[in-house]
């Protein structure tokens, strides 16, 4: 009976150190600053980043940065050898507004949860993680002390290090023969195809009959269309060794004169501004630049029956906004006082002439 008394409290023991042991295990898996979380997930991490628009009229949109596991760690390093301050939730509001922000994402797989790191230009960082017991979000607030890391210095990390594809925004293509014709487009482009219009089969290409006045009647589904649309991914490095320096709220005036001296025509460099405007005018300034074999070399047009002439216009632009803007031009600048000391060489142009049946394309991208 005495003996029987030993095991249970030896039992009883057990389990209350077992249990400590699990308590124990529960607090450190639930570390409640950034540094501890870092140094728990560092062995096994998967990074994503992403950044959010929140303002300039570009609520909502979102683009992902996808970092190498090598730069993803050197990422994490500079992030996490910042000081830190915890601070109270009542400063949440503090997040809001038109702030454009970083969301890290880290993929624990040994307990298989995502972390979430919100990095604000205004210093606040918002970590969310999930409670694996519970399912229930945990949110912690910290500030970063400001002489302890630059976010400038971590955005120009993000971009120059990530594989992060660049778009092909709407180039349209206009078909003008001097008669009624059938006509067949054919893209080979370097890159992922994301949208086209008319639907874009991949070894036909598109096949529609073309009228002089540029209607086309697409074969496919018999409807009529005024040019065929696509948009794309591709890594391209655009050249800016030549271009210009605009005030954002010139792009108008800009993109008029230039257009019209290259040779589009009023309905054509419309259409473009259209499109483009609203992506650059609330920039304080746009350096802009016309590609030609960087874009053309990557998405070249076969089309049977072979135009007379055809003229294809892409524009690369990089929005400056700010001093790291600037500086990450890497042109010798280092502030928005000096973005006009920008040693940039202006393009000059041929105005393009049409003669016989005539292709003419225009598109664009945005370069972070």
């Amino acid at each position: 009976m005495k003996n029987k008394k030993i095991l249970y409290v030896l039992l009883a023991i057990l389990l209350v150190a077992g249990g400590i042991f699990v308590y124990m295990r529960s607090q450190k898996s639930k570390p409640e600053t950034l540094s501890e979380l870092y140094q728990m997930n560092q062995s096994d991490l998967t990074l994503n980043v992403v950044r959010y628009y929140e303002d300039g009229g570009k609520d909502g949109i979102s683009e992902d940065f996808i970092l190498s596991d090598e730069d993803g760690k050197k990422l994490m390093d500079t992030l996490f050898s910042a000081t830190y301050q915890k601070i109270d939730a009542s400063e949440m509001g503090s997040i809001g507004g038109n702030h454009n922000f970083y969301q890290v994402e880290m993929w624990n797989e040994s307990e298989e949860r995502w972390v979430n790191y919100e990095f604000y230009r205004n210093g606040i960082v918002e970590l969310e993680t999930i409670d694996k017991e519970t399912g229930s979000d945990k949110e912690f607030l910290v500030k970063i002390a400001e002489d302890s890391l630059d976010i400038a210095e971590v955005e120009d990390f993000i971009i120059s290090n990530s594989n992060s594809p660049i778009p092909c925004r709407k180039p349209v293509i206009y078909l003008y023969p001097e008669e009624e014709m059938d006509v067949r487009v054919k893209l080979d482009y370097e890159g992922e195809l994301q949208y086209t219009y008319p639907a874009y089969d991949e070894k036909a290409g598109w096949e529609v009959t073309a009228a002089p006045s540029g209607k086309l009647v697409n074969k496919a589904d018999g409807r009529e269309y005024s040019y065929l649309f696509w948009e794309g991914n591709n890594d391209i490095e655009y050249d800016f060794s030549k271009g210009f320096v605009v005030k954002g709220e010139d792009t108008v005036e800009f993109l008029q004169e230039k257009l019209a001296e290259i040779g589009l025509l009023p309905h054509e460099y419309n259409e473009f501004i259209v499109y483009w405007l609203p992506q650059m005018q609330d920039n304080a300034y746009n350096l802009i630049s016309f590609q030609g074999v960087a874009y053309t070399d990557s998405a070249k047009l076969s089309v049977e029956p072979q135009p007379d002439s055809a003229f294809r216009v892409f524009m690369a632009f990089k929005a400056l906004n700010n001093d790291a803007d600037v500086k990450a031009l890497g042109k010798n600048v280092s502030s928005m006082e000096d973005v006009f000391d920008i040693n940039l060489e202006p393009q000059v142009f041929e105005t393009f002439e049409r003669n016989g049946f005539t292709l003419v394309e225009w598109g664009g991208t945005e370069v972070e």
